[in-house]
């Protein structure tokens, strides 16, 4: 994905592998009603919904077209005043 010539199979291969990622994680958080259950593999159900926004800021990046009232409102939240 880091290559300027990725191919089209790469990136859809991608797009797909993410998309399925965050999907494995929500049903994971609707399979986990005890919470101790995840204690063995070191997560709680905060860390999962972190690494899902990380994986949805992830997605975004790569697989959505930035409009710019979207980038303006995002550089005003960041940075506060005008851009």
């Amino acid at each position: 994905m880091l290559l300027d010539d990725a191919a089209p199979d790469d990136r859809q291969l991608h797009r797909s592998l993410v998309s399925q990622t965050v999907a494995a994680g929500e049903g994971l958080l609707l399979e986990c009603e005890d919470t101790t259950s995840l204690g063995p593999l070191g997560l709680t159900p905060q860390s999962i919904e972190a690494k899902l926004d990380f994986l949805r800021i992830t997605f975004d990046q790569w697989h959505t077209e930035l409009k710019p009232a979207r980038q303006e409102a995002i550089l005003r939240e960041v940075f506060g005043g005008d851009t």
